[in-house]
Order: structure tokens, then C-alpha cells, then sequence
């Protein structure tokens, strides 16, 4: 688990369950449609922003993005701008 880099790891991830994903009645496991836990997206957001340095000031391209919270967990970490395709 990385450490909390952007000292408010905490905070990221309470914003990121407010969203909301897929509803279940639109969601199509045939497709391999699968929400990513805002846990999960904070967690991979903090790693790529505290050990790479790859968020905050940064432009982030999200292919394959789903539901898109890797996404907003990206511009709420401060990214610059934010594509998800």
C-alpha cells in the first residue's frame, strides 16, 4: 500500500464515493464492464502521484475508461487536465 503521499489520500476517497458508477441495470458483464472500488482508484492514484510523480501539474490520458474514476481521481489530485477516452 503506498504511503499517503498527497496527504489527503483520505479525502480523495471519500470524494470518489460520491460518484456514481454504473447503474446495475445498465452495467454488461458481457462487455467486461466492471466498476474500479474508489478505494482501489485512491490507492492507484496516490501510488502513481507520491512514487512517479505522474499526477499533480501533469496532463493524464485514461483509456479505456469505464466509469472514469481514475479519471476524476486524477483532477481531483491535481492533474492539469484530464482525457478519458
Amino acid at each position: 500500500v503506498c504511503s499517503d503521499a498527497m496527504g489527503k489520500g483520505y479525502e480523495l476517497e471519500a470524494a470518489l464515493q460520491a460518484l456514481d458508477p454504473f447503474a446495475p441495470d445498465e452495467q454488461d458483464y458481457a462487455l467486461e464492464q466492471y466498476a474500479t472500488p474508489p478505494h482501489l482508484a485512491a490507492e492507484i492514484v496516490k501510488c502513481a502521484a507520491g512514487h512517479f510523480g505522474d499526477v499533480e501539474n501533469k496532463r493524464v490520458l485514461d483509456l479505456g475508461c469505464g466509469t472514469a474514476i481514475l479519471s476524476c481521481a486524477c483532477a481531483l489530485a491535481g492533474a492539469a487536465a484530464v482525457v478519458g477516452v
